[in-house]
């Protein structure tokens, strides 16, 4: 997978979270359903950050990192 293939998941995954968002704010509210939704807006802040990063693209020169 290639750095563009995988901002492309991050914006699709971020695209599905925020409509599954929307259709759980739409039913009735319970305990649960405000647990469930409050985890799930979580990861959409972060998605929404990674997104707005853009595609995880190394500088030109730039050594690879030691975990590689």
């Amino acid at each position: 997978m290639t750095e563009k293939e995988l901002y492309e998941r991050v914006v699709a995954v971020r695209e599905v979270l925020d409509t599954l968002i929307g259709a759980a704010l739409e039913m009735p509210a319970t305990a649960e359903l405000c647990f469930f939704t409050g985890k799930l807006s979580a990861a959409l802040d972060i998605l929404v950050v990674l997104e707005g990063a853009g595609a995880p693209v190394h500088e030109p020169g730039e050594e690879p990192h030691p975990l590689s």
